[in-house]
């Protein structure tokens, strides 16, 4: 493990401890769901029971951030049923994931744009950004947001290290997310393109 990718995991680290406080107060103030999660949590308690048949019209997104969360709940689920963990605070836990992964993958993305800054200040920049308010507010409700960043994120880290068929399927996991991830795509690929 490189020196960067300790770093990395330091600055997920340091964004995980600053939000799950945060996390659990706002659950607890908001333990129901809030706004749009009324059709999103649903849907991922369906998937949550393997009813991948059943969706709500009303959902706009494709369902990559209800896998995501199937996935990271699935080796859990081998001490304890899974019905039991797709709670509201845990589904909302995801974006928590999600939201501190994003911390480590913009500092990564820092250090391969600006290789020569420092180590400290790129930790401190990325912090920063991964807690801008639009951003962060969707890291305590369960929306796509944070997912959708996570994968963007780590696609344009590939391009940008010139892992071109690893950026693909990260931008093709995050149109599972949104649907307006494609724009992100054809930056990436026209940064590519503009690079060679």
């Amino acid at each position: 493990m490189t020196d960067i990718t300790l770093l990395s995991l330091v600055v997920a680290t340091a964004s995980a401890l600053i939000s799950t406080p945060v996390l659990t107060w706002l659950s607890s103030l908001q333990p129901s769901p809030y706004m749009d999660e009324i059709f999103h949590i649903p849907q991922a308690q369906n998937y949550c029971t393997y009813n991948f048949s059943h969706w709500d019209n009303k959902l706009t997104t494709p369902p990559g951030l209800y896998i995501s969360s199937l996935i990271l709940f699935l080796p859990i689920s081998l001490f304890t049923a899974l019905t039991d963990l797709c709670t509201v605070f845990n589904l909302r836990a995801t974006n928590l994931i999600f939201s501190s992964l994003n911390s480590g993958i913009i500092f990564l993305l820092l250090r391969a744009t600006h290789p020569k800054s420092n180590h400290f200040i790129s930790s401190l920049y990325a912090l920063t950004l991964s807690l801008f308010p639009p951003l962060y507010f969707f890291t305590f409700l369960y929306y796509t947001d944070q997912g959708s960043t996570f994968f963007v994120l780590s696609a344009l880290l590939a391009a940008k290290q010139s892992k071109h068929f690893i950026s693909a399927i990260l931008f093709a996991i995050s149109i599972f997310f949104r649907q307006t991830n494609i724009i992100w795509l054809c930056f990436a690929a026209a940064c590519s393109l503009l690079t060679r």
